[in-house]
């Protein structure tokens, strides 16, 4: 029986036994939402070809094919449309009687999940963004976003917060008192965006300053749900099931969550001038978390413990993202990967982390080898287990008792600068060095 994982390269040895190329110099592989596979060749078939393709489907292969036909070319009805799309992932795939793996491109057909197809955005500096991401919650990721906001106000630095994290909102309430919520959410923006134009009176609606912001900075924080969502909780989960759909632009094009996301943060940072965006991402592989991930051009920091689960988690993501081309070394985006060691406990648990997250790297990312068929910039992709510059080296938040329970709106202390620099220092310290912030904002 051939399962979803091994119906690709079922589907490439069978046409490779009767002479067809389905590299990615040849065409691109076709797959549908259920999963069913056709090639369409960027050139003329040779006659007989499709009868010889379809004579050597067997029943284990045939649920896995198109129902459209397995193969096709570039004259065939629709083959100009698939072409003019570009993008598609790259999938290298070992077949029987080749010396060395091809690389096919495969156009992935999804009901939800498209965003996670989208090449990486390249780095946006105007202003710099960081996303706070991870695979489990509790892992202290809304809480170091709270306090990198903290001190960058202190610094008199301007932020906007973003929350996109729908389903299990938290640095709104972390950072805006009940009383001064605006009205509307970023939730209320995916859902109204979809029917009709916002003007700008909306989108100011949706923002709240954050009571951090009472020093030399200021913090804009857009929290998931607003004070409408809070006066009628009983239309949240209708809203959060239309939050995410798909919808068309005035040119007909279709417009994902990923797009109404940049939307959103473009109609923020014309309003007003932020210098930097602090995104915090939904945990993770939902949709919403590739949005933010790959659709914002900003640096992305992955949260994690020690765990199993954790790992498990970011090779399933790690993996995805390493079928992504890296097109040229100035916007390499594997650079923007950021580990964060959440809970770090002494100097054991840092180095048996880093060891975990060297390997992970090591085995999606890291080129072990020089070969003739690699791309010169996988080769130069390289980094030892303690290299500080490294993206699997993990920047540490020490394990501290007093942010167990992290609730800033009743215990402010927690947000001042003598409590958190111990835990905090080394993330504070990085994180400004990758928004290319100076020490403290010019008056």
């Amino acid at each position: 029986m051939i399962t979803f994982d091994d119906s690709i390269r079922a589907f490439a040895e069978t046409l490779s036994k009767v002479g067809v190329d389905i590299s990615e110099a040849a065409g691109v592989t076709i797959r549908d939402m259920r999963g069913r596979l056709s090639f369409v060749a960027c050139d003329t078939l040779a006659a007989g070809i499709i009868d010889k393709v379809e004579a050597a489907i067997d029943d284990n292969l045939r649920p896995y094919v198109s129902p459209i036909g397995p193969i096709a070319d570039k004259f065939s009805p629709g083959a100009e449309r698939v072409f003019g799309e570009g993008g598609g992932i790259r999938v290298s795939l070992g077949l029987a009687g080749h010396e060395r793996p091809i690389t096919a491109t495969i156009l992935d057909r999804r009901a939800v999940g498209s965003d996670w197809l989208h090449e990486p955005v390249d780095l946006v500096d105007a202003p710099p963004r960081l996303v706070f991401s991870s695979i489990k919650g509790g892992v202290g990721r809304s809480t170091a976003l709270s306090v990198l906001g903290a001190e960058l106000a202190e610094r008199g630095h301007s932020i906007l917060v973003l929350d996109l994290d729908l389903e299990a909102p938290g640095v709104g309430s972390m950072l805006i008192e009940p009383n001064t919520t605006p009205k509307f959410g970023s939730i209320d923006f995916f859902v109204e965006n979809a029917l009709h134009e916002l003007d700008d009176s909306f989108i100011q609606d949706c923002v709240g300053a954050s009571w951090l912001g009472g020093g030399r900075g200021r913090i804009d924080v857009v929290p998931a749900f607003g004070a409408k969502s809070l006066e009628n909780p009983s239309a949240v989960l209708s809203k959060l099931a239309r939050a995410y759909l798909e919808d068309e632009d005035n040119q007909g094009k279709p417009r994902t969550f990923l797009k109404h996301v940049q939307d959103l943060v473009t109609r923020l940072t014309t309003l007003r001038r932020y210098d930097a965006i602090l995104v915090d991402a939904r945990a993770g592989l939902h949709e919403t978390t590739a949005a933010a991930v790959l659709g914002l051009g900003a640096d992305i920091l992955l949260f994690g413990v020690d765990q199993l689960q954790t790992l498990i988690g970011y090779r399933f993501l790690l993996s995805q993202l390493a079928q992504f081309p890296v097109h040229d070394t100035e916007h390499d985006w594997r650079y923007r990967l950021c580990m964060v060691q959440a809970k770090a406990e002494n100097e054991k648990a840092m180095a048996d982390y880093r060891a975990h997250t060297f390997e992970l790297f090591d085995d999606i990312f890291y080129s072990s080898e020089t070969r003739p068929e690699t791309d010169i910039l996988d080769q130069g992709f390289r980094f030892s287990i303690d290299d500080q510059d490294a993206p699997h080296f993990p920047i540490p938040i020490f394990e501290d008792e007093r942010y167990r329970l992290f609730d800033p709106i009743r215990d402010r202390a927690q947000l001042v600068r003598d409590r958190y620099e111990k835990s905090f220092k080394p993330f504070i310290r990085f994180c400004m060095e990758r928004l290319q912030l100076s020490e403290d904002a010019q008056p």
